[in-house]
């Protein structure tokens, strides 16, 4: 298989998160269009030795970190992502405010002799941000100056099993499913 695509990036805040029980978020928004999504998992690397050898290994997932680049994101939706002030007169400021935790997902088209099908992620629980921004003049060809958010993946317990989960997935027969299945999952509304 190989997947060949990718699009339709959504967020969604949570507005709570009781232990064991489903995560629920609020109103989510469709971020921009999708160029690359980096998903790093942080993995305990916790072996023991026993008898001169390897015993046992612990290779569990701890976190991770994300990085979604689009080709634009509106201030209002930045603002949401990011938790930023918005004066009276319509100025976005950047504050000392914590970005908000929030699910994230998109969608990746995959190819496997000769047939696409599309697998929906929904990572649980992330907090983005813009971390570096670089502005170029234009010269004599264009340099497409896209941002990028960038964050950190926590685990969530949302069910009684008790187990922390980081990501779900699902593939379906149609992008039109997956991308219905990231729209319930972040609550998108459709304009």
């Amino acid at each position: 298989m190989a997947f060949v695509g990718m699009k339709h990036p959504v967020w969604a805040p949570i507005r709570e998160e009781i232990e064991g029980q489903p995560v629920v978020y609020d109103t989510g928004l469709v971020i921009g269009e999708a160029i690359s999504a980096d998903v790093t998992f942080t993995r305990s690397n916790n072996p023991l030795y026993a008898d001169d050898k390897l015993s046992e290994s612990d290779n569990s997932i701890t976190g991770g970190t994300v990085s979604l680049t689009v080709n634009e994101i509106e201030d209002a939706t930045l603002a949401k992502i990011m938790d930023m002030g918005v004066g009276a007169d319509g100025e976005y400021e950047e504050t000392s405010n914590p970005s908000p935790y929030g699910g994230l997902g998109y969608m990746r088209a995959r190819r496997k002799k000769g047939k696409t099908t599309y697998t929906a992620m929904w990572l649980h629980k992330v907090q983005l941000g813009i971390t570096s921004e670089t502005a170029t003049t234009k010269g004599e060809q264009i340099d497409y100056q896209t941002p990028t958010l960038e964050g950190n993946m926590m685990g969530v317990v949302n069910d009684s099993d008790m187990k922390t989960k980081y990501r779900s997935r699902k593939t379906f027969e149609t992008e039109a499913e997956a991308i219905a299945w990231l729209d319930a999952k972040a609550k998108v509304v459709s304009a």
